[in-house]
């Protein structure tokens, strides 16, 4: 009866809660596999994840496009060049004669450069404006991605630890478990304790298996979707190290106002509005005037570097539209674009409001969540104190078996409970994370 009593209070101790998750390296060991820390996901889902490289690629092409919208207000430079080589025809060759060409075989090369530049053009610089809009918003579209990509991939990492953690558990309980039906089985075959009991007893050990079972079952299932959001092709056995303990959520409350301001949602809507107002200023061009200047200068010559009979002229333009698009019609495009600029002026209002309400539903969960493991933490404590002084009891003939269940399924509901909810505290805090507007570059 000591046997049982020593080796059922050593497994007690290996039900343990809270410890760092470790059964990645030894499953790394196993499999001469490197267990990946937090960071080193990081490191990997910023270099392949194809939502985030997908992302940096429409901030490239938004940043050309913007590049290119400059070279409107720049001054542009052209050449045209043309002539004919030796012409064989006799009466070609007179009627060049008779108009001047020396020797009537050569037609000169004509070579004309122009300078163009506009002084004013509204809508060059408002074009500029939208496109340098653009850009804004493919960075708080890659901000906004970023973001999304560090949530999904820390809810990841963390079921992933949360995998190996419930292996563990399992396992211990099934150990428990075990260790309790030998000491059934031999109450049993001493006469003191009924076959109903000892049934029942092996059929909890059975239920130990089963969830040993089905949790190895679902550590191939976070492999794979930790692979996915890492960038990876195929499936790779990753394995990954870490702790579910996590530290005290910040203490006071967080500067929401500061916090929702910063969020890349919001940032991302302010940069929509801004290229809205560009648009209203490039409705306002078409009524407004235009003015450019141009030079050009000609030479002529019988070969392709034209230097005789140099002639230039040089002129300003003004250009007033005044019905170019009908008589209403620029006069309702330009209302048009205000009403959309004031769209997206309430769109970006109806944004701070949306994102401060899940900033402060992600706190709120977070710091109840985190009360509720330290909670869970004592009951733990409790029921293993319990459960000791039962299995003592029941031993010695002092507790039927009914009672002594009780204190046994309370430890093993208490265990499962602790880690399902240190599991979802992680979950609460990649939410409260995304709801900042933390991506991946951030620490």
């Amino acid at each position: 009866m000591k046997r049982f009593k020593k080796s059922i209070f050593l497994g007690l101790l290996c039900v343990g809660w809270g410890w760092p998750v470790f059964a990645a390296s030894d499953l790394a060991a196993v499999h001469d596999l490197h267990a990946l820390t937090w960071k080193e996901c990081v490191k990997i889902a910023l270099k392949d994840n194809p939502d985030l490289a997908a992302a940096k690629k429409a901030i490239d092409s938004a940043r050309a496009t913007y590049y290119a919208t400059w070279n409107e207000v720049l001054p542009s430079l052209s050449t045209l060049e043309d002539g004919y080589t030796k012409v064989r025809s006799a009466n070609q060759s007179s009627f060049l004669a008779s108009n001047g060409v020396a020797g009537g075989g050569l037609l000169p090369w004509t070579l004309q450069g122009n300078a163009r530049m506009d002084i004013f053009n509204f809508k060059d610089y408002q074009d500029i404006r939208k496109s340098h809009a653009f850009v804004s918003q493919m960075w708080a579209s890659y901000r906004t991605s970023s973001v999304t990509v560090r949530y999904n991939l820390e809810v990841a990492f963390y079921r992933l630890l949360f995998a190996y953690r419930m292996i563990d558990v399992a396992k211990d309980i099934l150990k428990l478990r075990q260790e309790n039906t030998d000491m059934v089985q031999l109450l049993y075959n001493n006469g003191q304790e009924s076959k109903g009991n000892l049934m029942l007893s092996k059929a909890q050990t059975k239920l130990a298996q089963e969830a040993v079972d089905q949790n190895q079952r679902r550590l191939r299932l976070a492999q794979i979707q930790l692979d996915q959001l890492l960038g990876r092709e195929g499936f790779a056995q990753v394995a990954v190290q870490g702790s579910l303990n996590l530290p005290d959520p910040q203490k006071g409350y967080p500067d929401m106002a500061s916090l929702v301001e910063n969020n890349p949602s919001v940032q991302l809507q302010k940069a929509i509005w801004w290229g809205a107002k560009a648009g209203v200023g490039q409705s306002l061009s078409a009524m407004l005037p235009n003015v450019g200047v141009m030079y050009t200068r000609t030479g002529l010559g019988n070969n392709m570097i034209a230097t005789q009979n140099p002639s230039w002229s040089f002129f300003g333009s003004v250009s007033m539209p005044i019905f170019s698009n009908g008589p209403l019609g620029n006069f309702f495009t330009l209302v048009s674009a205000r009403r959309t600029a004031d769209q997206n002026e309430e769109q970006l209002r109806s944004t701070r409001l949306l994102i401060r309400a899940t900033m402060e539903g992600a706190w709120y969960n977070l710091k109840n969540e985190a009360q509720l493991v330290d909670v869970w933490t004592y009951r733990v404590k409790a029921t293993k104190q319990r459960n000791d002084e039962s299995t003592i009891r029941y031993s010695a003939g002092l507790m039927t078996y009914d009672t002594w269940e009780i204190a046994v399924t309370d430890l093993v509901n208490a265990e499962q409970t602790l880690i399902q909810d240190q599991f979802l505290e992680t979950q609460y805090l990649a939410a409260w994370e995304e709801a900042k507007g933390l991506g991946l570059e951030d620490e």
